[in-house]
């Protein structure tokens, strides 16, 4: 019957993030161009930063996150030049 009680604070964080940043990632998708690259490589960032706890408790760690950051780098150079391109 204690966890009747507890408050559901996590969802309370999310609830409130979500709010802030929602209206942020608009306007970045809305203003485009670099704004809309800088989005993307923080997503791209973010989703290896994931990764890399993900793989933290295999014993190939450093494999996976070298093979992780490899394909971020080439996601993020194939996403730079087929947007802005080859000049």
């Amino acid at each position: 019957m204690d966890n009747a009680k507890k408050p559901a604070s996590g969802l309370l964080v999310r609830v409130v993030s979500g709010m802030v940043l929602a209206p942020l990632t608009v306007w970045l998708i809305v203003s485009g161009g670099w704004f809309f690259s800088g989005l993307v490589m923080a997503g791209a960032l973010i989703a290896l930063y994931e990764w890399s706890r993900l793989a933290a408790t295999s014993k190939h760690q450093y494999v996976y996150l070298a093979c992780a950051a490899a394909y971020t780098i080439v996601a993020a150079i194939s996403y730079i030049f087929l947007r802005f391109g080859f000049e």
